[in-house]
């Protein structure tokens, strides 16, 4: 897999996230498509130390945005990943009931996850033909809630344009790689049954080894 360099901008906001109170993980989802142990090693990496446990003190610009968004639909780790990206859900929730906010309506409460959806549809406007564990890596849902997002708008936004090569054994299950259209999907490959494995094993067993010829080498190296 090639590693893909850190940014100057992306360093400039794993500065700001890092004293936060913020979990690498919660950092990782606010720096897509960085993972957790990426962003922990860039950490280490920029001399940043531990994660801090202490509270960070919350400001009045925050508070009063705070206050604007508490009756928004949504739950508040969408709320918190779109307005306030170095706050946390739990810390939201925290402060809210310091400022005497009324507890939110379960109505509210529940999302709809459109933002999985939206996250989803960019990253793959931006690199098509991505797995599901690929869409994980750049978005800030989870495996399972991305799954579901693609199973709900499969042949409605969203179509299987490939499938990713079987790990392990040849007869492995293949995964389907995504793309956003309204176009037929590829259909999967054919598995190689047994006898035909069986076949391909026998096959290379018979191949003979490759003889090592020390004299062959030395007369290349002389050549050169």
């Amino acid at each position: 897999m090639t590693r893909i360099l850190w940014t100057p901008a992306e360093d400039a906001l794993l500065r700001e996230l890092h004293p936060s109170g913020l979990s690498y993980d919660e950092i990782a989802a606010r720096i897509a498509p960085r993972s957790r142990n990426a962003v922990e090693q860039r950490c280490v990496k920029l001399r940043l130390g531990p994660l801090p446990h202490g509270r960070l003190r919350w400001k009045p610009s925050e508070d009063a945005l705070l206050r604007e968004i508490w009756e928004q639909k949504g739950s508040l780790k969408m709320l918190s990943a779109k307005y306030l990206p170095r706050r946390s859900a739990a810390a939201m929730s925290d402060r809210g009931r310091e400022l005497g906010l009324a507890p939110r309506p379960q109505t509210l409460r529940n999302s709809t996850y459109s933002w999985v959806t939206e996250e989803v549809r960019r990253a793959l406007l931006e690199t098509p033909d991505l797995t599901v564990s690929q869409l994980a890596e750049r978005c800030a849902g989870s495996h399972r809630r991305i799954t579901m997002v693609l199973a709900e708008g499969h042949g409605k936004g969203f179509w299987r344009s490939g499938w990713a090569p079987a790990r392990g054994k040849s007869t492995g299950r293949r995964a389907p790689r995504w793309s956003v259209g309204f176009e037929d999907d590829v259909p999967p490959p054919s598995p190689i049954g047994n006898t035909l494995r069986m076949r391909l094993v026998r096959a290379r067993a018979r191949q003979p080894a490759p003889v090592f010829d020390p004299f062959a080498t030395l007369v290349q190296q002389v050549a050169a």
